[in-house]
């Protein structure tokens, strides 16, 4: 029996007994929602370790996105760089063929006429057969 204060008020035995099971039920299903309580915080930290994690995954792959982007435009303007060394190049011995050719063009018309027909109009005998 309880009062209005909330104090028990045992009046026999047999309710002595019966509020002793109750409390002892009552101590058990406490001590099972403490461990209870323990294993959900466990899993929380596991968890939050799992979440934390990822993130730093997350930050990872972003760097590494970067800079896989970053050696994706220097490999790019290597290779431009390269073509257009590429092009300079032929453009500069084309240039220089004409000059050489012009070159020796103007050359071949300042020496004598005998000279010039005499070197240049010439065959070669040597590649004649018998």
């Amino acid at each position: 029996m309880q009062t209005a204060n909330g104090k028990l008020i045992v009046t026999d035995r047999q309710e002595l007994d019966a509020a002793k099971e109750q409390i002892v039920t009552l101590d058990r299903r406490s001590q099972k929602i403490e461990n209870q309580l323990i294993a959900w915080e466990q899993q929380k930290s596991e968890v939050m370790q799992t979440v934390n994690y990822i993130k730093s995954l997350n930050t990872q792959h972003a760097l590494l996105e970067r800079k896989i982007q970053q050696i994706t435009t220097d490999f790019n303007r290597q290779k431009t760089y390269n073509q257009l060394l590429s092009i300079a190049t032929v453009v500069s011995l084309c240039v220089g063929g004409l000059w050489i050719g012009n070159s020796l063009s103007d050359r071949s018309n300042s020496l004598p006429a005998s000279v010039q027909k005499s070197t240049f109009d010439r065959p070669n005998k040597s590649l004649k057969t018998k």
